[in-house]
């Protein structure tokens, strides 16, 4: 752990901490060691009680950690397994410090206690709308940050797009699974050939290849995902925040779909990429970190082969992906650049597994297809 402590930090730890070992250490790599000396030291040693209250914030993080019961009982007992599940529950309670999902509460009532409740504690609230017209309305009539799902109408007139656009209430219609006939999700496997995708390497080929290679058809009419982008755009064109929302749908190139099928529906490019990025860091309340690149923000973006602003379907074209500061290629997941860093091989990708689920070969050459080691 000492080797991970970056260059110029303050290193906070307890009195059991206190050797001559680890404070050198820390010094070497230019950092300040601030640790209680013990009561038998005979040389003192700088020391800043204000600093050492931050140490309790982060027991508290731990201790909020442990509420995973795989991380309270040790059930992964691979370090790598470990650890992206700590990352995976850490990320959960940095959403849960800014926002409150009220999922399909029955009672109005109930669903203004959330509301109200949210509000003292200086929380967001993003309800679910579940395929109700007048529920939708109400959530918009009681304060709620965003709703989820699209409002179940084709066409939202003058009295709907006033009372929506003069509140605070900000729209996630989540195209691939719009609600009033096919959605965007089947649209979009009828329309690309999901499995040859090479951001989808990271997906065992032969499952991918199973759950996409069959799929719905139906002429365009019949899909009114483009129906639902087209009426959010009035809604945005009011000031509403719209933003993309994805729905799990297919991992990896999900929030994708949802871009290309607001241009479907009549937005320009520019406005589809706002949804997926700043429009939704301003939604759910998280732009001082994420959203958009400035100073101050994290540094997380991807890097593009082509301009998604002139052709939105470039959006997935993604070459290399920063995460954190640090540089990967988006085909290996190796790290370039900022270090060399290399992915460790995928379950299907292991010695004895290539006849399981997928090929090793492909993945090595960035290839999303299902193709297999010999056929």
């Amino acid at each position: 752990l000492l080797e991970a402590v970056p260059e110029g930090s303050i290193f906070l730890a307890d009195k059991a901490y206190d050797s001559d070992a680890i404070r050198d250490k820390v010094e070497a790599r230019g950092s300040f060691a601030n640790i209680p000396p013990k009561a038998n030291r005979k040389k003192g040693f700088a020391f800043s009680s204000f600093l050492y209250r931050y140490r309790n914030l982060i027991e508290r993080f731990f201790g909020k950690l442990k509420h995973a019961r795989g991380l309270a009982t040790r059930y992964d007992k691979r370090a790598d397994n470990f650890l992206a599940a700590a990352k995976l529950f850490s990320t959960r309670l940095w959403i849960a410090a800014n926002e409150s999902t009220a999922y399909n509460q029955p009672r109005r009532e109930q669903r203004q206690m959330v509301a109200r409740a949210a509000a003292a504690e200086n929380m967001l609230v993003v309800a679910e709308g579940g395929s109700l017209f007048g529920m939708d309305m109400n959530l918009v009539a009681d304060g709620n940050s965003t709703i989820e799902h699209n409002v179940p109408v084709d066409v939202m007139y003058e009295d709907v797009l006033q009372f929506f656009g003069a509140s605070n209430s900000n729209y996630t219609p989540t195209l691939v699974v719009t609600y009033g006939g096919l959605a965007g999700d089947p649209y979009w496997r009828q329309a690309t050939n999901v499995w040859e995708n090479p951001l989808l390497v990271h997906t065992p080929p032969r499952l991918l290849l199973a759950e996409t290679g069959r799929r719905t058809k139906a002429p365009d009419w019949a899909f009114v995902d483009d129906n639902n982008a087209r009426e959010a755009r009035k809604l945005s064109r009011r000031g509403v925040k719209v933003s993309i929302g994805a729905h799990g749908q297919q991992a990896g190139i999900g929030a994708h779909w949802e871009l290309w099928s607001f241009v479907r529906g009549g937005m320009s490019p520019v406005e589809a990429l706002k949804a997926g990025t700043i429009n939704a860091a301003q939604s759910l309340g998280m732009a001082r970190d994420i959203g958009s690149i400035e100073p101050g923000k994290l540094a997380d973006l991807v890097i593009l082969a082509a301009d998604p602003s002139a052709d939105i379907s470039h959006s997935d074209d993604i070459e290399q992906v920063m995460l954190g500061g640090r540089l990967y290629d988006a085909r290996t997941m190796n790290e370039v650049g900022t270090g060399n860093a290399r992915r460790r091989p995928h379950w299907w990708e292991r010695a004895g597994a290539s006849g399981a689920a997928g090929s090793t070969a492909a993945t090595a050459e960035g290839r999303g297809t299902a193709d297999g080691d010999a056929g």
